[in-house]
């Protein structure tokens, strides 16, 4: 709408907003070994630094992994002369500042006297200018009220619950504009749910669609639990939200209610409720063209044509988290639920590398226990049986304490070779079954299946004389499964996709509202 010359105030999810993602790049720098959050420090006005020097800076925290901020006073030897001016405004502005300070204090002290990044968003009368400025005072006062769990809350405590409410989506009272905002002459682009008890001179509704709103034409008379009838329905509570949801969207509007139908999306359908009202609208046949967006492009530190298969299916779920965690080689820990690093630290001692002597004896879950401290002193117990109950199922699956990966099979599937290295390769005769073991069971995006089923064909296809399947073990659970090759016939779209893109050198950010709140790169994202 703005981009048509229509002001449209919408804030949107405010931590996935440019300016936000700079403030919360600020605080990382205070709890993060590993620098991450310099990606985007190192763009902000006043803190430039040139990208070979920002990148062998983060190479060398990640290989020494010194306490936060400590390496300001003394640096990796190689920066030039333009690195080390811009390292020496990074020591001024984070000067006499900790991780123990309340992120309150920390923002507004380097935002109104340590550097000129409030400047550049000061100036701009228009809509998308006034926008920035509300987005980032909603963010600014958010810090400063407490979040319930302590009376004074620390930037390390902040990272971390903002993490946990992200996951349970507990930020869309961030998402409303204050009140002061009212006067503006703008349109008010905004959830249904914020639209609860108010009301529109005109209202636009897109999206009407059964995608969106899955119900009915109209209830029934009686009830039917009343008649004692009532039948088990697939996903009642969803439907009867969702028929809520629509009732209170129609009802916003005084005199104008306009409705939209996307019909471009594959089996795209009328919500039925609005089909059976046709005849009470005037319908107008349009087409509307969204521009293409720009994708970024890998650096020279991508090697286009291969990958490793766990890369590439990180790339299925978001291309720049491939780009952070396989190009650049970030492993930010700071903010992650102290489950996940149990979890990566479990992985790490039942395995080492092929070609690794397993019998060398690793302590990561213990270091990982350590490392938690007095934030998690209450859930170390719980923690530690977790590890425990890891790591007795899966030395039960391999039979040792720790073991090496199976030697690396090469595939190539639809012109990308993939580096495939599995925990373990069995065999009888002619028949080979390639094992995964994961701690976890797979979230709502993995790819996981039906990657390997998509790699399994290519792997058949190229070893006609040989049978293959896949084993996936999970340790949490105990559950296993096995996976069968795609048919010759069929090709996974979101595979082929993510071979094309990796094939491409594209490394575009995915928003996701599932995925980007646990993923370990969510602070910087995009940089």
């Amino acid at each position: 709408m703005n981009a048509a010359g229509i002001p449209a105030l919408h804030l949107g999810d405010i931590f996935q907003r440019s300016e936000a993602k700079d403030l919360l790049a600020l605080l990382q720098v205070f709890i993060d070994r590993s620098g991450s959050g310099l990606l985007r420090i190192s763009r902000l006005p006043g803190l430039e630094m040139p990208a070979g020097d920002v990148d062998l800076v983060i190479n060398w925290l990640d290989s020494l992994r010194p306490e936060p901020l400590s390496w300001l006073d003394s640096p990796p030897p190689g920066l030039s002369a333009k690195g080390t001016a811009a390292l020496q405004r990074w020591k001024t502005a984070f000067q006499g500042l900790v991780s123990k300070d309340s992120p309150w204090e920390v923002i507004c002290t380097l935002l109104l006297d340590r550097t000129s990044i409030l400047a550049s968003h000061l100036a701009g009368t228009g809509i998308l200018d006034i926008t920035l400025r509300i987005a980032l005072w909603q963010l600014i006062y958010f810090l400063r009220v407490p979040d319930g769990g302590h009376a004074y809350q620390t930037v390390g405590s902040f990272i971390s619950r903002l993490r946990r409410r992200l996951r349970i989506g507990d930020d869309r009272e961030l998402r409303l504009p204050p009140p002061e905002a009212d006067s503006l002459d703008a349109v008010a682009v905004m959830t249904i749910h914020g639209s609860k008890g108010l009301e529109f001179e005109a209202v636009h509704l897109v999206d009407i669609d059964a995608k969106h709103f899955r119900m009915g034409a109209d209830p029934d008379l009686v009830p039917e639990s009343l008649l004692r009838s009532i039948q088990h329905r697939e996903n009642f509570e969803e439907e009867t939200e969702a028929s809520n949801k629509l009732y209170v969207a129609l009802s916003r509007a005084r005199k104008h209610l306009v409705l939209y139908e996307s019909q471009g999306a594959y089996k795209a359908q009328c919500v039925s409720a609005i089909e059976h009202a046709a005849h009470l609208l005037q319908p107008v046949q349009g087409l509307a063209t969204a521009p293409k967006a720009v994708i970024a492009k890998a650096t020279g530190g991508h090697q286009a044509g291969r990958c490793e298969f766990p890369g590439f299916m990180t790339y299925m779920v978001c291309p720049r988290r491939y780009y952070y965690d396989y190009v650049k080689n970030l492993m930010p820990a700071s903010g992650l639920h102290p489950a996940a690093l149990i979890e990566g630290a479990v992985m790490r001692e039942l395995f080492v590398p092929y070609g690794t002597d397993p019998s060398v004896a690793a302590n990561d879950v213990e270091m990982t226990l350590a490392s938690l401290g007095r934030a998690y002193k209450d859930s170390l117990t719980h923690l530690r049986a977790y590890a425990d109950g890891l790591l007795c199922v899966g030395r039960g699956l391999t039979r040792a304490q720790c073991a090496a990966m199976a030697k690396p099979i090469q595939v190539t599937c639809a012109g990308l070779q993939i580096n495939v290295t599995a925990h373990r390769i069995s065999s009888s005769g002619d028949t080979y079954t390639i094992h995964f073991i994961r701690a976890k069971p797979s979230g709502k995006l993995c790819r996981q299946r039906s990657a390997i089923r998509w790699m399994l064909k290519y792997l058949a296809a190229a070893n006609t004389n040989l049978s293959f399947s896949a084993r996936l073990h999970v340790l949490s659970t105990g559950e296993e499964e096995t996976l069968w090759p795609d048919g010759p016939k069929w090709d996974n779209k979101f595979a082929v996709a993510a071979a094309e893109g990796l094939l491409a050198g594209n490394i575009e950010a995915r928003p996701n509202q599932y995925e980007c709140p646990k993923c370990r790169h969510f602070l910087h994202c995009p940089a």
